[in-house]
């Protein structure tokens, strides 16, 4: 699949940003230092999931955008697809097996299990299954969704594009005006995947404006970067003053936009730090990085916390080292010795199966 290097950096940093809002044990530390940066700027880390849906629709069409022109190729694109994420999902998910087991016994979670074997949790809204077995996979299954929509909104007019847009806006819009509870609102904003459909199809949208420049590119020698980046951390600083159920997903969408169509236009010197090799391995990990960290945090906190029963605002701080120095490295041998292995072997084994039939 074509890629554009320096998005694929930026994967990495989205993927760091939901990692430290799942350090939700700094909250409770002794040291006010810790519990004071993530409750102001760590716990806000959920947004890089806004980010990923729309690069989402954005690469998407830029790989697809000429490949796609019949029942065959859209069997073909679903296949590539499902390919990407379903063995690194099931992967995790057996390394996530005491808690699939925990919800299976306390919480009758037999519905979550099957929920997650076949990519739909997401469309409960009962936290027991959006949230079970390895929870960051929620939005695979939101994924899953967008996948089998993206064929067919591909080739729909860019007004249609934009109603549909309009449509989901003004649904979140609906729900954050409502008289519900958080944990409802966090639900049917953040989770469920009709309202995520905004993000997706913005990204769409963005390629549109992206192919509307022909070969023509920016080079705007790192000023546009940095005013871009000014504008995401002004949204940023300002987020107190925004409601939470705003924040989950339409507050930061411009910033993100901006962001993701500048990197894809520009060749600057600024954009081709970001085409550094280390930096692009690191966002070709960036979905292992994403299903393994939650994981990677429950182990070691239960190993620290309640086996070695070790408390302490320095301990607290060495907790978090490990834990973004194992998921890293956890996710570059993840990356190169099972999703890229188990893509491929998926990928030929479904199109053989298929054939066949």
């Amino acid at each position: 699949m074509e890629r554009i290097d320096s998005l694929t950096s930026l994967r990495f940093f989205a993927a760091i940003l939901v990692v430290f809002s799942h350090l939700s044990f700094l909250s409770d530390s002794d040291s006010k230092i810790l519990s004071e940066i993530y409750r102001d700027f760590f716990r806000e880390g959920f947004i890089g999931v806004a980010f990923f849906f729309i690069l989402s629709g954005f690469i998407l069409s830029f790989s697809y955008s000429n490949r796609i022109s019949g029942k065959q190729s859209y069997i073909e694109f679903l296949i590539s697809r499902f390919s990407r994420i379903y063995p690194l999902h099931i992967f995790t998910l057996i390394l996530a097996a005491p808690v699939v087991i925990y919800t299976l016994i306390n919480d009758g979670g037999s519905a979550a299990l099957l929920a997650n074997l076949i990519l739909i949790q997401s469309f409960f809204s009962d936290p027991v299954i959006f949230f079970s077995g390895n929870a960051p996979s929620w939005s695979l299954s939101n994924e899953m969704f967008f996948y089998v929509l993206f064929p067919l909104l591909l080739f729909r007019s860019t007004l249609f594009l934009v109603l549909l847009a309009a449509v989901t806006l003004f649904f979140q819009l609906f729900i954050a005006n409502l008289k519900m509870t958080d944990s409802a609102q966090h639900y049917y904003v953040y989770i469920f995947p009709f309202s995520r459909l905004f993000d997706f199809v913005l990204g769409l949208l963005l390629y549109r404006v992206f192919a509307s420049f022909g070969n023509r590119r920016i080079h705007s020698f790192g000023f546009y970067h940095l005013f871009v980046i000014a504008i995401l951390f002004v949204f940023f600083f300002l987020k107190d003053s925004i409601d939470r159920v705003y924040r989950y997903d339409i507050y930061y969408v411009l910033p993100f936009s901006l962001l993701i169509l500048l990197f894809a236009l520009d060749r600057s010197r600024f954009s081709k730090i970001f085409e550094n090799k280390s930096l692009v391995l690191l966002g070709e990990a960036s979905f292992s990085l994403y299903l393994v960290h939650h994981l990677v945090i429950i182990y070691l906190k239960t190993i620290g916390y309640k086996i070695l029963a070790i408390e302490g605002g320095v301990f607290d701080l060495i907790l978090c080292i490990l834990i973004l120095v194992l998921s890293i490295g956890l996710s570059i041998f993840l990356y190169r010795n099972i999703e890229v292995p188990a893509r491929s072997y998926f990928r030929k084994a479904l199109s053989t199966a298929i054939s066949k039939r």
